[in-house]
């Protein structure tokens, strides 16, 4: 498990086999609870958190804690 710590604040997983990876995370906050998920067929799974915490903040607005 995985969590972020600039706000707003996730938490979540990483997975994947040989051939993709995935990330899926989730708001801390009941107020403004949004979760994502990216799946990529590359071997850095950093990637597609980066990724998915982008999408995740996207769809936040931003919003600060």
């Amino acid at each position: 498990m995985i969590e972020t710590t600039a706000p707003p604040s996730f938490m979540g997983h990483t997975g994947g086999d040989r051939r993709a990876r995935a990330r899926s995370i989730t708001s801390r906050r009941a107020a403004t609870a949004v979760t994502a998920s990216a799946f990529a067929p590359v071997d850095d799974p950093g990637l597609v958190e980066q990724r998915v915490v982008e999408i995740a903040r996207g769809i936040a607005g931003g919003e600060r804690e």
